[in-house]
């Protein structure tokens, strides 16, 4: 059995469960806070000059007691006390420089609002930008901006690609923290590499899946008019002739071109689509010359 294999196998234990009610965020009548508890273990590998200790299991804990708060219609209850040692820890952490402790919190953070951002009506944007950002609520001050955004970036090669767009669209126009910009650029070029949108115009729906990029989006775009092309019966759909007209630009400079290069099983749709827009005198002559010549 694979690491992997085992860690999964671990994770759907119903010990992981019992644990979870030790610690104050999934049971109010105890008085040790797992995320405080995280960072103390951090700090005891820093003070004795060894590598930060392995809290995966602590990682499965934390994602197991949100998850069972969610089930049995308690996170509504939970929530508030959960924001409060949350942000409790991430202060702790920026304030002793914990190298590693403020990722796991982020984490910690990260699997809270997956499990209960419907029921509860706030996500982990929001508590995001509420802890970090917003100048009436942050827990920041200067020294405390420079760690949170080294430490971003030191994160940003680790990160989820749409953990590093929330991430970076809440610091886009942030002017009260000190080097945002640079991590907003250094997200950015992470987001570029990984093939995913960087405009950071949105948020992403979810944790899991970030915002694909517009050339994805638009691939995505160019298959669904071919199988409209399909369906009815190759006729052009009208919302394509009408972008022809009325969003002449983008049709002519964006749209055509990813056409005349798309692949896929209907390929002789797609060269059927191009006559029928030829005919109507959607296609300039010149482009179309040249995507015969190409073919």
């Amino acid at each position: 059995m694979t690491s992997k294999q085992s860690d999964t196998l671990f994770a759907k234990s119903p010990l992981l469960q019992y644990l979870s009610t030790w610690f104050f965020e999934f049971e109010h009548n105890s008085k040790l806070e797992l995320s405080s508890f995280a960072l103390d273990l951090f700090n005891l590998g820093t003070e004795s000059r060894e590598n930060a200790p392995d809290i995966s299991l602590l990682l499965h804990v934390y994602n197991s007691g949100c998850k069972q708060l969610s089930v049995r219609g308690e996170d509504h209850i939970r929530i508030p006390d959960i924001i409060t040692t949350l942000t409790h820890a991430c202060k702790k952490s920026l304030e002793q420089e914990n190298s590693g402790g403020l990722a796991v919190i982020l984490t910690f953070a990260q699997f809270a609002f997956e499990h209960m951002h419907v029921s509860v009506g706030y996500n982990y944007a929001n508590w995001f930008q509420d802890t970090f950002i917003h100048s009436g609520t942050t827990i920041l001050n200067k020294k405390m901006g420079m760690v949170f955004i080294n430490e971003l970036e030191r994160l940003s090669q680790y990160e989820l690609p749409s953990i590093l767009q929330i991430h970076g669209k809440a610091l886009h126009y942030c002017t009260n923290i000190a080097n945002a910009s640079i991590y907003v650029s250094t997200v950015k070029k992470r987001l570029l590499e990984l093939g995913v949108d960087s405009t950071f115009r949105n948020y992403p729906q979810s944790m899991k899946t970030p915002i694909q990029s517009v050339v994805v989006a638009l691939e995505d775009e160019v298959s669904d008019i071919i199988h409209q092309f399909v369906r009815r019966d190759e006729i052009v759909p009208h919302s394509l002739l009408s972008a022809a007209v009325f969003r002449r630009a983008w049709f002519i400079s964006t749209f055509l071109p990813k056409l005349f290069s798309w692949q896929g099983k209907e390929i002789s749709a797609r060269d059927k689509l191009i006559e029928a827009l030829r005919k109507d005198k959607k296609i300039p002559e010149a482009m179309y010359s040249d995507f015969i010549q190409k073919k």
